[in-house]
């Protein structure tokens, strides 16, 4: 979920403090948000309006390669990655104009790929597993 993914980005990161982002759907004591604050505060996520984060919804392929982009540039690791290999999938139009940039980093970093039919998927949920292997990925080559 959106929540999740944040709070394993915001452990990695030492746990930082970060003032309430005033998200309606985030109660003060949930298990997320501290998380959700600092990944607010430091523009690694943004709300999905500016009251709600929807902290319990699937994560999309589109979302996490944005949210672990900026979690890259917040951490100051090279994302300079590129090329135009994601042009290639068959699906690429239905990439979302804000995840364009992302999603050809993290294609191009080798931590999302595509499936074997030649698509990337951007809005289809990434799963527990896709999400270990990315992170997987992104800890052993980007924050090596």
């Amino acid at each position: 979920t959106r929540g999740q993914l944040v709070t394993v980005l915001w452990r990695m990161a030492g746990k930082p403090e970060a003032t309430a982002a005033g998200f309606t759907d985030v109660a003060a004591d949930s298990v997320y948000a501290a998380a959700i604050n600092w990944a607010y505060a430091n523009k690694i996520t943004s709300g999905y309006t500016e009251t709600t984060f929807n902290p319990n919804k699937a994560i999309t392929r589109e979302q996490f390669a944005t949210i672990l982009m900026n979690y890259a540039k917040y951490m100051k690791y090279d994302v300079t990655a590129g090329g135009n290999a994601i042009k290639e999938y068959t699906d690429y139009p239905t990439i979302s104009a804000f995840a364009g940039e992302a999603m050809n980093w993290a294609n191009a970093a080798q931590l999302i790929n595509g499936y074997d039919d030649n698509t990337i998927r951007p809005q289809g949920t990434a799963t527990r597993g896709q999400v270990a292997v990315i992170l997987q990925r992104f800890c052993t080559t980007v924050a090596a």
